[in-house]
Parts: structure tokens; C-alpha cells; sequence
């Protein structure tokens, strides 16, 4: 804290935002080649949470991504929306 300002947090969670802008775009592209056929539509998928281990305190040793893919249920007389979710973590080496 400098001031009353807690500098580390703002950092962190101004990374993890710039963090999550990039990888929806990586995430996008990555969805697209895996599900060519026309089933898909890859502006439903949707980075909602990244995390990564802070960089200033050396805690919190995972890199974890959340994504969501919204698909549309069409019955007759029922038009529904659900929303599938992944989330998938792997195990950082952040040194000592």
C-alpha cells in the first residue's frame, strides 16, 4: 500500500483484464479450427474469468481460465438459451 492505494491489486487485476481480452480472441480462433462444421458460431463463446498467479506476492501458483458457449434450444412453443461452462487450471512454475 502507497498512500492507502493498494498498487499490487490494481496491477494484477488490470493484467488479468488484458489477460482475458487476449485469450478470447486465441480461445475464438482455437474454437473455430476444432468446430469447422456451420453448428458452431464462435461469437457465442465467451472468456468470462482468467486468473493468474500474482506477480507481485509470488502466491497463487495456477493459471485458470473459465469460457462459456451459449447455445439456443428451439422446441415448439419453448425458445431456451443454455450455457455450457469450462473452466480448466494448470500448475505454474513462478520461481522462488
Amino acid at each position: 500500500m502507497f498512500f492507502g492505494i493498494d498498487f499490487a491489486g490494481t496491477i494484477e487485476s488490470l493484467f488479468e483484464q488484458l489477460t482475458a481480452d487476449l485469450l478470447t480472441d486465441i480461445v475464438k480462433d482455437k474454437f473455430e479450427q476444432a468446430a469447422s462444421d456451420a453448428f458452431f458460431d464462435s461469437s457465442k463463446l465467451q472468456v468470462t474469468n482468467v486468473e493468474i498467479p500474482d506477480i507481485v506476492g509470488g502466491t497463487g501458483g495456477y493459471f485458470q481460465i473459465d469460457v462459456t458457449y451459449e447455445v439456443p434450444i428451439s422446441f415448439p412453443f419453448v425458445e431456451k438459451n443454455i450455457i455450457l461452462s469450462k473452466t480448466a487450471a494448470e500448475r505454474v512454475w513462478t520461481g522462488s
